[in-house]
């Protein structure tokens, strides 16, 4: 019974300190993991990351600018990884490639029957 008392006490205690421990670091690691994803995908060294959403002690969104480009990423629960949700120019719209015209030499064609003969 007293081993059994002990033993729990020190589970609680490790249980303890391993909560505290990573609650006081893990928006400092997520961050600078941020940082260095968003230093990749936007070519850019010199960021500004503004925190946006907050779940519990943990920013689960931000915003980061820098080199004329705004990004949102959110944190992926399941993973712990950044994903980059939105990219913008500072006018505030999203790069998007042109949209191909349907009309001109290269326009789809429409297909025809291919005959049976042998």
């Amino acid at each position: 019974m007293r081993f059994t008392k002990h033993a729990l006490g020190c589970f609680a205690g490790v249980a303890t300190c391993t909560v505290a421990l990573s609650g006081c670091v893990t928006n400092e690691t997520l961050r600078a993991q941020l940082e260095k994803r968003a230093t990749y995908d936007l070519a850019c060294n010199n960021l500004t990351l503004t925190p946006l959403e907050e779940r519990g002690t943990t920013w689960t969104s931000y915003g980061v600018a820098g080199c004329g480009q705004r990004a949102t990423y959110v944190l992926q629960p399941s993973t712990g990884t950044w994903v980059m949700n939105v990219v913008s120019n500072p006018e505030g719209q999203a790069d998007v490639a042109p949209a191909v015209p349907a009309t001109g030499p290269n326009a789809p064609q429409k297909s025809t029957p291919a005959s049976n003969q042998r």
